[in-house]
C-alpha cells in the first residue's frame, strides 16, 4: 500500500495500478481496499506491456525469477535488484565514488543476496577480490550459489560468520532467508564473529557495510585496515539512532585523512549511507 499512495502522488497517478501476488488472501484484502489484484496466469495473459514493479524487498529475486521464467519481459521490470519502489534512488553505495583501479578489492560486510556484490562487479573498473560477510545460514548459502553460478567463486572469499570488532560467539536473529538478521540478545542462534583486520590479509580498496546494526563494532574491527589502507567506505547510517553521530566520529578518529558525504535513498527512513573517500 505505501508503493500505491506514492504512485498515485506521483507521474502514474492517471495509470492503472494493478497488484500481483501469488497469495489468493493477500489479493481479496487488495480487492477489499479498492484495488486490482490478478494471479499470474492472467499477468502473464494480459499485462506484458506493462510496467512490473517488485515492490516487496525481502522476495524480490523469487518473485523476478518467477515472472521471467512464466515469461513476462525482462526489459519491462523496474528496479528487480535495488530493493522496492522506496529504495530506487541512485546506485546505493557506489553513486559517490569512480573506481580508481582496475584491480578492486571489496569487502561485503552484510552479503545478503549477493545483489551488492554483483552491483560492485558491474561498478569496478576491473576487480581482483571480494570478501564476503554473511552470518545468516540461508543468506550465505544463496550468496555461494549465485556466485557460483556466475564462475566467479575462484575471487570470492566467503565468510558465514559476523563481522565485529572481535572474535565472538553471539546471538543471532537469523535462520530464515531475511534481509533484517541481526546479533541481538533476543536472537534464536549463535553466530561467530570475526573482525575484518583478522580475516584479511593485505590492503582493500573498499569496504561496505549494510550489517542491521553492527557497523560500529565492525569498524573497530578494521581500525587496522582503514588507517593503513584508507579504502573507500560506504557505511549505513540508520540502523541506530546514534549511528548518524558515532560512525562518522570514529572514522575520523581512526584516519583524519578521510573526507565524509551522507546521501540517503529513499521516502522513508532506510538507507542511509555515509560515503568516506
Amino acid at each position: 500500500m505505501r508503493t500505491y499512495n506514492i504512485l498515485k502522488n506521483s507521474v502514474y497517478k492517471d495509470r492503472d495500478i494493478i497488484f500481483f501476488d501469488n497469495d489468493p488472501k493477500v489479493r481479496k484484502s487488495l480487492e477489499e481496499k479498492g484495488c486490482c489484484a490478478i494471479d499470474m496466469t492472467k499477468l502473464i495473459k494480459d499485462y506484458q506491456d506493462s510496467i512490473a514493479i517488485l515492490s516487496t524487498p525481502m522476495y524480490r529475486q523469487e518473485l523476478y525469477d518467477q515472472i521471467v521464467f512464466a515469461g513476462f519481459p525482462q526489459e519491462r521490470i523496474l528496479n528487480p535488484f535495488g530493493g522496492s519502489i522506496i529504495g530506487v534512488c541512485g546506485n546505493q553505495y557506489f553513486d559517490y565514488f569512480q573506481s580508481d583501479t582496475e584491480e578492486e578489492i571489496f569487502v561485503d560486510a552484510g552479503c545478503y543476496d549477493g545483489s551488492t556484490s554483483i552491483d560492485f562487479i558491474k561498478w569496478a573498473k576491473g576487480w581482483k577480490k571480494i570478501y564476503a560477510f554473511e552470518a545468516n545460514p540461508s543468506s550465505a548459502k544463496k550468496c555461494k550459489r549465485r556466485f557460483a553460478e556466475m564462475g566467479i567463486m575462484n575471487k570470492v572469499d566467503l565468510f558465514q560468520k559476523g563481522t565485529w570488532s572481535n572474535k565472538d560467539s553471539l546471538p543471532f536473529n537469523g535462520d530464515d532467508f531475511n534481509e533484517g538478521a541481526m546479533i541481538t540478545n533476543n536472537g534464536n542462534t549463535i553466530i561467530e564473529t570475526i573482525p575484518i583486520d583478522d580475516a584479511i590479509r593485505g590492503g582493500v580498496t573498499f569496504i561496505k557495510m549494510d550489517i542491521e546494526g553492527a557497523e560500529y563494532q565492525s569498524l573497530l574491527g578494521a581500525s587496522e585496515m582503514i588507517k593503513k589502507y584508507k579504502p573507500k567506505l560506504a557505511v549505513c547510517l540508520y540502523h541506530k539512532l546514534e549511528d548518524i553521530i558515532e560512525i562518522p566520529y570514529i572514522i575520523l578518529s581512526m584516519n583524519p585523512d578521510y573526507k565524509l558525504a551522507i546521501r540517503h535513498y529513499t521516502t522513508c527512513s532506510w538507507e542511509t549511507v555515509l560515503y568516506a573517500y
